[in-house]
């Protein structure tokens, strides 16, 4: 069972997404391969906290491909995933 401030948390980060993921902009679900998640932006092996200002909402898929690079790093390949499949 989560402790309050991880549910507490998933609500904020819920609300605050406008259930959107932050790399891909699908629109999150309850459940499934775009179920809402808590993604570190700077990942906790590089440094980064469970603080607020550190998560960002992310879809399963996407959290799980972007692993434990930063934001900035897995964006730029998602951009160069998506120029060279047009």
């Amino acid at each position: 069972m989560p402790d309050r401030s991880q549910a507490g948390g998933r609500r904020w980060l819920w609300k605050n997404a406008k259930r959107r993921c932050a790399y891909c902009g699908k629109r999150l679900q309850k459940r499934g391969k775009h179920a809402l998640t808590a993604d570190h932006v700077i990942p906790l092996s590089a440094g980064g906290t469970n603080k607020r200002t550190n998560l960002t909402p992310a879809c399963r898929k996407c959290n799980m491909a972007k692993s434990s690079t930063s934001a900035v790093e897995f964006k730029a390949r998602l951009a160069d995933t998506t120029a060279a499949a047009s």
